[in-house]
């Protein structure tokens, strides 16, 4: 039996409950915490029932790991596997745009298409608040649609 790795990068926790040949399963991933992500070993057939039951990784609220290839083929099972790029994004990918590059950030923030991943995002920022531009700073409570001075207060 093929297993596949499900990790829950953002800082909720997620529970889904998949029925498989008749019986009911439940998995839960824990929020993250910090860069401590929630990894867990599941059969591929429900990664197959999560793709045809479920908007989990369109929605990025669970992430495929493992070797690139086998991402890449887990991928080709989904119906959009450009939401799920869109909304899957690492801490450290997130870290890295914030503070690197506008245009890398811009990207960011144009791409995601999902609250739970632009709260992801905003949470972050908030914590990296003192590493930031403030033109950084402007862009990010612009795109939340929150003022800066109440985001980073």
């Amino acid at each position: 039996m093929t297993e596949v790795i499900l990790a829950r990068y953002r800082n909720s926790d997620y529970t889904v409950r998949c029925e498989i040949n008749g019986s009911e399963k439940k998995y839960t991933w824990k929020g993250s915490n910090g860069k401590k992500i929630d990894k867990k070993k599941v059969p591929q057939e429900v990664v197959d029932w999560l793709n045809m039951n479920t908007v989990c990784f369109s929605k990025g609220k669970l992430v495929i790991e493992g070797k690139k290839e086998d991402v890449d083929k887990q991928k080709e099972e989904m119906t959009d596997p450009d939401l799920y790029d869109k909304n899957t994004h690492t801490r450290e990918e997130i870290e890295k745009a914030l503070t690197g590059h506008h245009k890398t950030l811009e990207k960011l923030l144009n791409d995601v298409t999902v609250d739970d991943e632009k709260r992801f995002v905003t949470d972050i920022a908030v914590e990296l608040q003192d590493k930031l531009t403030g033109a950084n700073q402007t862009r990010i409570a612009e795109w939340a649609g929150i003022e800066k001075e109440i985001l980073f207060n």
